[in-house]
């Protein structure tokens, strides 16, 4: 992955899945490569969930070195 030193970083997302096992078997899957992909500390601020409606979400960060 190539990250720039400033940027934003916006996502939308749908987490749910049709049954009980597969909303279970996404959500481990996602927390898994979240966790090995080494996003949590790459220095975004201003990070927040800016829209939610039931398991819908969109997600936001801004990277600056001016912050």
């Amino acid at each position: 992955m190539i990250f720039n030193d400033e940027g934003l970083f916006i996502n939308a997302d749908q987490v749910l899945g049709r049954t009980t096992y597969l909303d279970s078997l996404y959500k481990t899957d996602w927390k898994n490569k979240v966790e090995a992909s080494g996003l949590s500390n790459i220095g975004f601020s201003d990070v927040d969930c800016i829209y939610k409606y039931y398991n819908f979400v969109v997600l936001y960060g801004r990277k600056s070195l001016k912050s």
